[in-house]
């Protein structure tokens, strides 16, 4: 269930004239310690500038920007906040997550992992880069076992939703709600033998992924550290309908129709004691509009150690929603909304010609929410199916991803700093009168593996025809300004 917003709050998110309010107030690691700067901070005043936050099925983060003049902005480094966002209404100062609106449920937790201060065109401003608990569990080992491998410690007997429990609440010390009617019969149920740390050192987030894999199940990251469970069916209710000629409204939406790959999914169990799997079964489902439209294309999964045809049978089926869901089959984008989170099903109904309502897959869910609040926009980038394009957390089982954030972060750390806030904040930063951008300076020398390395990217990132002139730092600037300004 999304969450309850109501009354004048709930009006706000569809008036034509708004006043955006946003609530962050920043917790130090030992809670003693906390910094209010949200729009109406007593102590500091309306600093924001900008905010990008973008919050995905197995990733969030954000990128701050606050003015900073007069110098009295805290360090804020490690603190942690919930961001809430709402309105100025004649309520008063009323957002997702005030106890009345949402309840308690504003967004899962992000810490600011950098605090930047930038001097540029006479004036001062602070950066704060922020990640989320997917972020972290991608940066804590789970060590279970024996040093110094601790690959022999495996869970058995365990259903996958107690070793998820283990994994978030003994070893990160975290919530995970109890399941209550979000069971798809697999993830209550099934006990794999799972084997932690075979290979490599795995991380939680890699871990939890895996787990996911076997089952219908998402994990929805809540406030106060806390996950909980969400089971899509096509039955659920649609949260929230956005229109083309009623509120409330949307801008733009783009439908994809696509052929998933592969469409057949094949898990094959009972590999013997020998390992021979001479006696093996497997099961076998199929999307089948893909395979009518196009071609029969298999994946193939093992799982040696499940002995019993109705749970291979529900593998298969496991396996082909993750593909189904982890597709993106539509972005929106509307006036911001804050009644939406990550797994809510919402609906779009374009009424120009006749009425259309997408997504036609009554499980696909709202798998990414991209939050962008500057002058003169306060939006909501809804992107329906998905996963998250910035933090591979899944290498463990083969998932491929495009990375643009550690290419980002280098590049823009290595940029004069009126460059910088373009990077992060296109069109913030305004020049002041005389200003020329810096000039590149030629060097050159030998290419060096870490040239080759980055000639490497840019190539994944589409830049073509590099010239040989030095300075390749400036074609790397012009590919990633054309990117953040496309977000």
């Amino acid at each position: 269930m999304t969450r309850a917003i109501a009354g004048t709050l709930l009006t706000a998110q569809t008036a034509t004239a708004r006043k955006p309010f946003i609530k962050m107030l920043f917790t130090s690691k030992d809670g003693l310690t906390t910094r209010d700067l949200s729009t109406n901070s007593v102590a500091y005043g309306n600093r924001i500038l900008f905010i990008d936050h973008v919050e995905e099925a197995y990733n969030e983060y954000a990128v701050v920007v606050l003015r900073n003049s007069d110098k009295l902005l805290p360090a804020i480094k490690g603190y942690w906040t919930e961001i809430g966002y709402g309105d100025i209404t004649a309520t008063g100062n009323e957002y997702a997550g005030d106890g009345v609106n949402g309840g308690a449920r504003a967004c899962s937790r992000l810490w600011v992992k950098s605090q930047q201060t930038i001097s540029a065109g006479g004036k001062l401003y602070t950066i704060l880069e922020l990640e989320g608990m997917w972020a972290q569990m991608g940066e804590t080992l789970i060590i279970k076992g024996t040093a110094p491998l601790y690959n022999d410690s495996p869970f058995t007997a365990n259903t996958i939703y107690s070793i998820l429990e283990n994994i978030i609440e003994t070893q990160l010390g975290w919530v995970l709600e109890a399941i209550g009617t979000q069971s798809d019969s697999i993830i209550d149920v099934l006990t794999p033998d799972f084997v932690l740390n075979e290979g490599e050192f795995e991380v939680a987030s890699g871990i939890v992924y895996r787990l996911l894999r076997m089952t219908k199940c998402l994990l929805r990251p809540k406030p106060t550290l806390t996950f909980e469970v969400r089971y899509p069916l096509a039955a659920d209710v649609v949260d929230l309908t956005f229109n083309s000629n009623s509120a409330p409204f949307f801008y733009k939406f783009t439908y994809r129709d696509i052929v998933h790959v592969p469409s057949r999914v094949i898990v094959y169990g009972n590999a013997g004691t020998d390992l021979k799997w001479t006696s093996s079964i497997n099961g076998n489902v199929n999307d089948a509009d893909s395979l009518a439209a196009y071609a029969d294309l298999r994946g193939i999964w093992l799982a040696p150690n499940v002995t019993v045809q109705g749970n291979v049978d529900l593998l298969a089926a496991a396996v082909l929603s993750k593909i189904k869901a982890e597709s993106v089959v539509g972005i929106g984008e509307v006036p911001h909304h804050c009644k939406i989170e990550l797994l809510d099903k919402v609906a779009f109904v374009d009424n120009r010609v006749s009425a259309n309502t997408y997504p036609a897959d009554g499980t696909v869910r709202v798998n990414g929410l991209r939050h962008t609040v500057k002058s003169g926009q306060y939006r909501l980038q809804i992107t329906l199916g998905g996963v998250s394009t910035t933090r591979d957390i899944a290498r463990s089982v083969g998932l491929q991803t495009i990375v643009f954030n550690d290419i980002e972060e280098k590049a823009v750390a290595n940029l004069p700093p009126e460059v910088r806030l373009e990077a992060v904040a296109p069109g913030l930063w305004q020049a002041p009168v005389g200003w020329q951008p810096p000039q590149p300076v030629a060097e050159m020398r030998p290419a060096t593996p870490e040239d080759i390395r980055q000639a490497e990217i840019l190539n994944r990132l589409g830049v073509a025809n590099l010239p040989p002139a030095p300075n390749p730092l400036q074609a790397l600037w012009n590919r990633i300004r054309d990117v953040t300004r496309r977000r």
